[in-house]
């Protein structure tokens, strides 16, 4: 993790269903990727979380005229306050903790890609 929680890598913004499973619990649940990088992602999901949980996910990432499914582990790391929860709704940030050399370096591939497009 990055000194006082700060983001190691940079996010770009996406819209892709995402499916987690929360450790100890037997059902996966459905949610949606708001932003990603290689070190984690904001998902909005309804599903009540805590900070330090651990999950798996696993969503469609396309890149080019590609696409792959990038499945990793990670952990909550920031659950919205009250406040907070307001204006962005429901969701957590979670940081990857387990991700193999290849999805990484396609997450770092799809990175460059979408921050170096040009704003519409």
């Amino acid at each position: 993790m990055c000194p006082n929680e700060q983001r190691c890598h940079p996010r770009f913004p996406v819209q892709e269903p995402v499916r987690l499973r929360f450790e100890g619990d037997a059902k996966a649940v459905n949610g949606c990727l708001l932003n990603l990088s290689v070190g984690g992602a904001f998902v909005r999901c309804s599903t009540p979380v805590e900070r330090g949980r651990g999950l798996k996910c696993a969503f469609l990432l396309a890149h080019e005229t590609a696409q792959d499914v990038v499945v990793c582990e990670g952990t909550v790391r920031w659950v919205p306050s009250v406040e907070t929860l307001q204006s962005i709704g429901p969701g957590f940030g979670m940081e990857f903790v387990k991700l193999t050399p290849r999805i990484r370096c396609f997450l770092e591939v799809v990175t460059e890609e979408r921050l170096s497009r040009p704003s519409a």
